[in-house]
This record gives C-alpha cells, structure tokens and sequence, in this order.
C-alpha cells in the first residue's frame, strides 16, 4: 500500500517550528524515491534533504545504488541537481524547494513540471498559490516577493499582486501576513504612476480591491504600528498616483482613518505620533477630494469631534503644533461650504474656545494661525453662526490679527479680512457690541487693510466656487465688505486667471461687478478694482487661441 503514495509532504516552516536535520539527507531521500514508484509530488520546502550543492552525478548515483544495493546495471535518466532525486522514473508533476538547505531551487537541473521556491520569480508565485492555506509559509514567501518589488525586477507585479490579495483576504487576522503583505501592495500601487487613463481604466476592479484589501488590514490590526504604517503608506501612494480610485471605497477609507485617530486619542493604541500625522493628513487629502454630501459623511463620521479632540490634547501637553496645523487644516477642509460641519464645531465642540486656546499659546505659527482662520471663514459663510463671532473678545483677536503681515505676507489678513467682511455682511443691526467696539471703526480697519495688500500676490488659498464672495458684491454693504471682496476678485482672476476668469464667467459674477463698477454709492478705490477685475476677465475670454501647424500640415508659402 505504501509503494502506491503519490503525494509526500515532508515540508517545514522554519519561522514556526524547527525543521528535521537529516543526518544523510540523501540517502534518506533516495530512499523515500525508491519505495515510492508512483510518486508525483513532493515537498521537502524547509528541510535539508536537498543534500549538497555540487556534485557530479554519476559518481553520486553509483555511491547511491551502493548504498541502496540497487543493482549497478540498473538505469536512470533523470538528470538532477538534487542527489535524492537521481532515483526517479519520471519526473515529478510538482516539487517543493522553499527555503531548503545548501539553495536547493537555484540549482540547475530539477526535475518536476512546478517548483516551489525563492530562486525565481515563478517560484515565488507558485510558492505563494501553493501554500494559500499555510499563512506562516505564505508570510515568508511574501518577504521574497517584496525584495522583488523593492528592487523593480518584477516582471508580473499586477498578476503577483493579486496573489497577495488572496492571502491577505483569506488570513485576515494574521498580522505578520497582512504586514508583508501590504508592503507588497505598496509597491504595486507605485508602478501605477505612469500608466495612461486606458490602462487605469482596465485596472479599475483590480485598485478598487487592493484599497479594500488594505483597509480591512488595518481595521484588524489598529494597534499594530507596522500595518498601520505600510496602509497610510500606500494609500498615500493611491491619492498622489491614482487618486480617482479612493473614491470606490470612500466610506471605508474615512471610516478606517477616524477608527485610528480616535484610538490614539483615547489612548487605547500606543504608536508613534508620525502615525498619527499620517492619518490626519490622508484623511485631509480625502476631504480635499470630495463635496457636498461626501464632507457631510466626513463631519457625520465623527471627523470634527475627533480633531478637536486632538487638538485639545496637544494644547494640554503643549507639544506638536505641527498634528495641532494638520488637524485645523483638516476641520478647514470639511467645513468649506458645508454648514452643517460648521455647526458641528461651533456648536457641539465648542470650536471657539479651542481657537482662542490655540492663538494663545501658538499665534507665532504662521501656517496654523491661516488655517484656524481659514476655518472660520467658512463659518462666517453661513449666516446662522456668524452671531457666534460677534463677541469683543473675539472681534480684537480679529481686529489684531487684520493688521498682522510679516514679509509682505497676507494670509493671515486675508483671511480674518473674509471673516470680518462676512459679518458686516449682516448690517449694523447684527452688530450686537457696539458698546465695545463700533462697527465703523472695524469697516474703516478693513478697508484700509486691503488696500495695502500685493495684488500679484500668490497664495494657498483653493477656492472651488466663488458663490461666498459673489454674495458680498453689494452696492449697499459696507465698504469694508465690499473692499475685501473686489480685491478678493482682482487677485485670483491676475493671478491664476484659467481658473478664476472661468468661475467669474460661469456663476455670473460680471453682473455683480458691472452694478459696482457703476453705482455712485462706493469709492473710487472699489470700483477701480471692480473694473480691474472685469479687464482680466475680457482679456482672459478675448486672448486668441494659439494654433498647432506642423510642418506637413500642406500650408503654401
């Protein structure tokens, strides 16, 4: 019964278990051959039945039937670089090599039609479908693949990949094989940067599944860093070379992303704070991604609470003002044209204080003041929560930061200028302070500040619409108001004008300028700008457009 075994598996995982040192490997395997005529396959992966590297093969048959007392005018005509195997009839349908003694699958001749092992690249990849089931095996084979893929000499990355993914979707709880398996997955996503729209076309189902398959990785694996970090790695890498796929698995990615930010602030994870930098910063570039209902899910998410919540935590420990930046630049993001997002940090944050406490400690932070006062331009955007900012400890924290520029830099009083404009929007009966501060000083205040301002001046600000300042293109507004918005105007239409001359065009923005440019009740300086702005925008429609001749276009000269 046992002459007639076809199959034999003597294989080892080193990284689990302590193989069996054979102390004559060959023999030992010659024998097994021997007793087994009808042998087909067999996996001595782990062992060090390979026996030795070289040899020659006649003198090492002989010493064999020797041995084996096997008949010397007996003959055998496989030709083999492993001695046990010099024994066999015919050659073997499959052979196991994976990590053998002595570089048993580098070895020249081996005969059996799939091999398993590290030497090649088709080893790997049928080392990796063989052993789907033996997630150990399946880890080590995966660090073997990766060398590959670190080193570019892949030839098959894509089919490769989707082997990853099969063992990462069948062994999800195993984390050191979901950690070697992601750094694989990170390098595939790479060699997607210079491929045509066509070809990310024909991948899409394969990239929608690879982001799936990463973040199922890291929501089983939250409190381990190096999975944590290998998934905030390649989605990164998603988001600079195909950013369009985020969007198949939205929910989930900003989902997976707050899962972790609120761990780390409730301290249940333990991780260093780059992790923490990294996700906050992924979760932004999604947030910079999406509109309307998709900063909605964001908010709803528990994005606001969560940020807040970080930010509040640096402020206590007073530490790490460059998360505290990435964090409001975050809440900046989703509450762009998002009311209810804007509400939800007013209201059920308590944003105000936050920002007040961030100003105190960090008003020398250039970057992280701009961003506080981006967000709460968005909030005076919506015309229920700007009573919220109409407050005189609020409103000399404006007035200051208005005046503040430092090398002709004007971020900072852009954006507390949209803030303050915004407000006035609201006329004098909004202005509930006037014992405190008068509202025509504060119009006066803005009015001079803009004009002090570099028309040609560059800047981070990404308007998506020009709706919130188009609105405060009102001959009756205050001057102030109406100053800050024409300049706003003048600015992005001289400055990236493709985009803005566009919008102006598109949201009917020329009428709103034309009723400036000629009402008799606002000042020369605005109506200057007004027109400036309506220039640009003629300019931009009337340029001609360039013609591309060739020289075989058939042009008689």
């Amino acid at each position: 019964m046992f002459s007639q075994k076809i199959v034999l598996d003597l294989s080892f995982n080193r990284r689990i278990q302590e193989s069996q040192n054979y102390s004559r490997p060959t023999i030992t395997l010659a024998k097994l051959i021997r007793s087994l005529p009808k042998l087909l396959s067999l996996d001595i992966s782990g062992t060090n039945l390979a026996g030795a590297f070289s040899f020659d093969q006649n003198e090492e048959l002989n010493y064999i039937k020797k041995e084996l007392s096997i008949d010397e005018n007996e003959n055998f005509t496989i030709q083999s670089s492993i001695a046990g195997l010099l024994l066999l009839k015919h050659e073997l349908e499959f052979l196991g090599l994976f990590d053998v003694d002595e570089k048993g699958s580098a070895r020249r001749w081996l005969p059996a039609k799939k091999i398993t092992g590290e030497h090649t690249e088709q080893m790997i990849m049928t080392s990796l479908s063989y052993y789907m089931e033996r997630p150990s095996m399946l880890t080590h084979i995966m660090a073997h693949l990766f060398r590959l893929y670190n080193h570019y000499t892949i030839q098959n990355p894509y089919d490769a990949g989707k082997l990853v993914m099969d063992g990462m979707e069948k062994h999800l709880y195993d984390r050191s094989l979901q950690t070697s398996g992601s750094a694989c997955l990170y390098y595939v996503v790479d060699l997607f940067q210079n491929e045509s729209d066509i070809m990310l076309e024909k991948y899409n189902n394969y990239l929608k599944r690879l982001l799936i398959t990463i973040l199922n990785a890291m929501n089983a694996h939250l409190q381990h860093s190096p999975m944590i970090r290998n998934g905030l790695l390649t989605i990164s890498r998603m988001q600079m070379h195909v950013p369009n796929h985020i969007m198949s698995a939205f929910e989930q990615t900003v989902i997976v992303l707050i899962k972790f930010i609120q761990l780390y602030l409730n301290e249940c994870v333990v991780h260093e704070q780059i992790l923490l930098h990294n996700a906050l910063s992924v979760l932004n570039h999604v947030a910079c991604s999406v509109d309307g209902q998709e900063k909605l899910f964001i908010g709803q998410a528990g994005a606001i609470e969560t940020a807040v919540g970080i930010i509040r935590r640096f402020l206590i420990k007073k530490t790490s003002c460059e998360i505290v930046e990435v964090a409001w630049t975050l809440l900046w993001n989703i509450t762009d044209e998002t009311a209810e997002n804007c509400r939800r940090f007013i209201e059920d944050n308590n944003g105000l204080q936050t920002f007040h406490d961030c100003l105190d400690l960090w008003s020398d932070k250039r970057d992280l003041v701009r961003n506080m006062l981006g967000l709460l331009g968005n909030v005076a955007e919506v015309k229920e929560l700007r009573h919220y900012l109409v407050n005189p400890s609020h409103m000399e924290k404006f007035r200051i930061l208005l005046k503040r520029s430092q090398d002709n830099e004007i971020e900072i009083p852009y954006n507390c200028g949209g803030v303050l404009a915004n407000i006035l929007s609201d006329g004098i009966e909004a202005w509930t302070i006037s014992s405190s501060i008068e509202q025509h000083i504060v119009n006066q205040e803005i009015y001079d500040s803009v004009q002090t301002w570099d028309l040609r001046r560059q800047r981070t600000i990404n308007y998506r619409s020009l709706a919130p300042i188009l609105r405060l293109l009102n001959e009756n507004y205050s001057t102030g108001c109406i100053m800050w918005a024409v300049w706003a105007m003048t600015n992005l239409t001289t400055v990236l004008p493709e985009k803005y001359c566009t919008l102006v065009r598109n949201e009917n923005g020329e009428p709103l300028l034309s009723q400036i440019l000629h009402s008799d009740k606002v000042s020369e300086p605005i109506r200057n700008l007004a027109q400036a702005t309506l220039a640009n925008v003629q300019r931009f429609y009337d340029a001609p457009v360039p013609m591309d001749i060739g020289p075989n276009d058939g042009l008689e000269i």
